[in-house]
């Protein structure tokens, strides 16, 4: 066995289909899993009893259970319910809900990591506790944990390959299609996971740049 250019030539462009399908979930779900996560975050700041309790059985059970079986139950377990969910949906809402746990419990990490004269000097100029987590205790926060939220990034990336057991036509699943057309596996996986290495390689060098940002002074400003 060996890698058949010939092959790749002639089905690129359905691996190119993929790549596209790819980053467009990953820039998706990297958008709605940051939001999820730094909103869930910021509910467990105001220690609501059952509210609480509530977030933290999702970030458990979001943690804990696998990223297949979640997308299984959104996806074939819901219809059983009467709720039918279109396959972006549920690819999207399935990553978004996975990923928003570890987001969460990271930007509640940097929340916590605020000094507690800092809530003390809000409430100083008369701002509740909402006007508190927005204007001070929050870009602090997330300024803090941007490496971690940096390098979670390529959590999702690697999440979109799962996508291809509900038919997403993603990087997987084109070079599946390709695997089964033409029985060339090493030509077929092997161009999907240069796709990926790629991909990684782009996520760093993004990354490294808005760390860089951070650490020279850049601060994230609310208004």
């Amino acid at each position: 066995m060996h890698f058949e250019f010939h092959v790749l030539a002639k089905h690129y462009p359905v691996l190119l289909k993929g790549l596209v399908v790819t980053i467009e979930y990953t820039l998706i779900c990297l958008v709605t899993s940051l939001c999820f996560g730094t909103f869930i975050a910021i509910l467990r700041t105001f220690r609501i009893r059952l509210l609480d309790f509530l977030l933290i059985a999702y970030i458990n059970i979001g943690r804990e259970v696998p990223l297949l079986v979640q997308l299984y139950f959104i996806f074939f377990g819901l219809p059983a319910l009467g709720i039918s969910l279109s396959t972006p949906v549920a690819a999207v809402l399935a990553i978004t809900l996975n990923e928003g746990a570890f987001i969460a419990e990271i930007v509640r990490g940097g929340i916590q990591s605020i000094s507690r004269g800092q809530w003390e000097a809000a409430r100083s100029v008369s701002m509740n506790r909402v006007q508190a987590v927005r204007h001070i205790i929050l870009p602090q926060a997330l300024n803090k944990v941007i490496p971690s939220l940096v390098g979670h990034t390529s959590y999702i990336l690697k999440d979109t390959a799962i996508l291809t057991v509900i038919a997403v036509d993603e990087i997987t699943s084109a070079a599946g299609y390709i695997n089964d057309m033409t029985l060339s596996s090493l030509t077929a996986f092997g161009s999907a996971a240069a796709m990926y290495v790629a991909l990684f390689w782009v996520l760093q060098h993004v990354g490294s740049r808005v760390e860089r940002a951070f650490r020279y002074g850049e601060v994230l400003k609310w208004t």
